[in-house]
């Protein structure tokens, strides 16, 4: 599925209220619902999130990922 960069952002947002995601587990529940997204694409939304201050970025367990989740 086809969306709006806002519609987009908006729906990332959302999963992200719900839980701390790493960009695999993300890609892994859009894709789930239909929404097919590069992930190259998707950390370009994040870091952009994450600057405008919409993200809280945790460390994971392994330290080479990052977990993130929505300001509420």
């Amino acid at each position: 599925m086809i969306m709006r960069k806002e519609n987009l952002e908006d729906k990332v947002l959302n999963i992200l209220k719900e839980r701390e995601l790493s960009i695999p587990e993300l890609i892994s529940i859009l894709d789930d619902e239909g929404i097919y997204m590069n992930p190259v694409e998707l950390r370009k939304l994040i870091s952009k999130l994450l600057k405008e201050g919409k993200l809280i970025k945790f460390p994971s367990r392994l330290e080479t990922r990052f977990k993130f989740k929505a300001k509420e």
